[in-house]
């Protein structure tokens, strides 16, 4: 029984001081890693170029009149005649639902955006068209009349 008690303890102590070492070698490891930061990965979208906290053009006049709680038919109405070609992101697009915006003002702003794109490449292929092919008039041709050309005799001379 003692013969057995002592090898259970020898056992238990060598186990003890392999986790210990396992333990400290996998801390020195770690501890000389270099930590680097790493950007998130989006699998979808873009990223801003834009420091947090700004939004792109005619969002921030949204966000005001939304914050002074201008009623909705007039966001829309302002959406809908705006010179400005929206393009939000989505961090944009949270920001206005938490600042109150409803979702058709929302839809309003992401399709007055591409309308104005549109527009703005139709106007640009309009611009310059393609080189119109020349037209070549293949009408009749006016007769001249013969000119009588008389050389002078090799002889006269």
């Amino acid at each position: 029984m003692l013969y057995g008690s002592k090898i259970v303890q020898t056992g238990l102590q060598r186990g003890m001081l392999f986790t210990a070492v396992v333990f400290g070698l996998a801390h020195a490891a770690l501890a000389a890693t270099p930590t680097t930061t790493v950007p998130p990965l989006i699998l979808s979208g873009r990223q801003s170029d834009r420091p947090a906290g700004t939004y792109s053009a005619g969002v921030v006049e949204i966000i005001k009149m939304l914050d002074a709680k201008v009623d909705a038919p007039v966001i829309l109405a302002y959406i809908e005649n705006s010179p400005i070609p929206y393009d939000p992101e989505v961090t944009e697009l949270i920001a206005l639902k938490e600042h109150g915006a409803s979702t058709e003002a929302m839809v309003a702003l992401l399709h007055r955006g591409d309308e104005l794109r549109l527009q703005l490449a139709q106007a640009r292929s309009g611009a310059n068209p393609p080189a119109a092919a020349p037209t070549y008039d293949n009408a009749a041709q006016v007769a001249y009349p013969a000119y009588p050309y008389s050389y002078p005799d090799a002889s006269d001379a």
